[in-house]
């Protein structure tokens, strides 16, 4: 499952070059090569997969790139695809920043700030757990739908101002989101 994470969120993040239809060597190489070239390079000793590695050892190297996915937001690879997906007014709402810094830092004309980069990379990683069951639009509106799990309130609605990655509403909607994972809603 968490190869499957780690193709999503590539793909979420246009860095593929091609179409995700399997979980298979090409797409799996391409995504490293694609993680790579946006910046977790020092991450990716999962080349040798081909090369009769055991289950177990490439399993645990999987485990330990998603964990590092997970820990290394990368602001100048996921504006772009994020923006274009949740759009800047979803963005405003979920970052709780406005569209003139949106602006400004996916164009690179200003740094994005930690917490707002912090904040983006899990939105890029929510993104790429409700990829396979939702389309764009699905997804979006994933983020304002009400959630019985979620006490009846949406993602939206639960992630505050100044929300950080761990916080416990955050680990909710993050659980729910890759729950979905494989599942094929529409």
């Amino acid at each position: 499952m968490l190869a499957a994470r780690v193709l999503a969120y590539a793909a979420t993040l246009d860095l593929l070059g091609h179409a995700v239809r399997s979980l298979d060597l090409k797409s799996w190489r391409s995504a490293l090569a694609g993680l790579q070239d946006a910046g977790l390079g020092r991450l990716t000793p999962l080349h040798a997969a081909s090369q009769g590695q055991s289950a177990e050892a490439f399993a645990a190297e999987v485990g330990r790139l998603y964990e590092a996915i997970e820990q290394s937001p990368i602001p100048r690879s996921e504006w772009p695809p994020i923006r274009s997906l949740l759009g800047d007014e979803l963005l405003e709402k979920l970052l709780h920043t406005s569209k003139a810094s949106i602006v400004r830092y996916s164009s690179g004309q200003r740094a994005t700030p930690q917490d707002v980069a912090e904040r983006l990379h899990v939105l890029a990683l929510i993104a790429s757990d409700l990829s396979g069951s939702y389309n764009a639009f699905g997804i979006r509106r994933w983020f304002e739908r009400s959630r019985a799990q979620l006490g009846a309130r949406s993602p939206a609605a639960l992630l505050r101002a100044g929300w950080k990655p761990d916080d416990e509403p955050v680990r909710k909607i993050r659980s729910l989101a890759a729950e979905l994972i494989g599942a094929g809603a529409t």
